[in-house]
């Protein structure tokens, strides 16, 4: 946990949703950057809270809440100058439009997970066999 700490204190945590092998929590090991508000997507209404933690190369804003950045105000309203960085990941099946607009590269990684875009290798267990595109079907 967090609670009590400020920027600039050295912390060892973990991250991820750990719900399935796919989001297996890891440990980090860094320093608290800042602490911001999570504002919802669409209405820009405080919904939880996000921590940015400086990991050495790379700083990674972690949230308490899952919601996408689909808006540079969301990267603002977590405390972060999106404009200081030459990369920002966000895992998302696409680029929003306003990410999209300030993109130079946009590079899709297929990913294992809930938001996996390769629906024939998600664990289907509970319908009718065979079904495309899970199965082959002649």
């Amino acid at each position: 946990s967090l609670l009590g700490r400020q920027a600039g204190d050295a912390v060892q945590v973990e991250v991820g949703a750990g719900i399935d092998g796919d989001s297996a929590k890891v440990a980090v090991s860094g320093s608290i950057k800042c602490f911001g508000a999570l504002t919802h997507h669409d209405t820009g209404q405080r919904i939880g809270s996000t921590v940015t933690l400086d990991l050495g190369a790379i700083d990674l804003i972690v949230e308490d809440k899952p919601q996408s950045f689909t808006t540079m105000s969301c990267f603002a309203d977590a405390g972060v100058d999106a404009d200081a960085y030459d990369i920002i990941v966000v895992k998302q099946g696409y680029l929003f439009p306003e990410l999209e607009q300030i993109a130079k590269l946009a590079i899709l990684c297929l990913s294992p997970g809930a938001s996996n875009q390769l629906v024939a290798q998600l664990p289907f267990r509970l319908i009718p066999r065979p079904t495309y595109p899970m199965d082959e079907l002649e």
